[in-house]
């Protein structure tokens, strides 16, 4: 017996809609199942919008995996991180945890080789957005026109008292 490959392929997916909602306005689109006594929707009629299906699902192999094919785990602090194994895991770190604690399980966590989801942090940032070389002169030239446009506008302040 020879095993075939599954491969993951993006299947399409009816968007499912609440009964009515394209009819009135203050009924939002998010699903709700129909529940009415006559509603041709919950009767599954032809023409009426679809309502969600266990054959819609994805392949159980792939339900619950990262886009990049690795299971996600949430960690809260380093010693999570040291309980967890390598193989086909990728790390998101909590929303709740602070900077400090952030900044330890990024190390942590490269020393280690996981893949990281969410490594971002404000001190990060502000190492890739920092200002290049180029743009450090520019504000000296700023603060030169600044003060050549004070000695003018001081000069005619000076002329125009004179004139009195």
């Amino acid at each position: 017996m020879v095993k075939t490959k599954i491969t993951r392929k993006k299947r399409i997916k009816p968007r499912v809609k609440r009964s009515e909602s394209w009819r009135y306005t203050r009924i939002s689109e998010s699903w709700r199942k129909p529940t009415g006594k006559s509603s041709r929707m919950r009767k599954k009629r032809r023409g009426w919008a679809l309502s969600p299906a266990i054959g819609y699902g994805s392949h159980r192999k792939y339900r619950g995996l990262h886009p990049s094919g690795l299971k996600e785990i949430i960690i809260h602090n380093v010693e999570e991180l040291e309980n967890v194994s390598i193989d086909k895991k990728a790390i998101r770190i909590a929303a709740t945890v602070g900077e400090r604690k952030r900044l330890r399980i990024i190390e942590h966590a490269e020393e280690l080789g996981y893949k990281i989801l969410n490594p971002k942090t404000s001190k990060t940032a502000e190492v890739e957005t920092a200002p290049s070389t180029e743009l450090e002169s520019e504000p000296e030239k700023i603060e030169d026109e600044i003060e050549s446009e004070n000695t003018i506008a001081e000069s005619e302040k000076s002329e125009k008292v004179d004139k009195n």
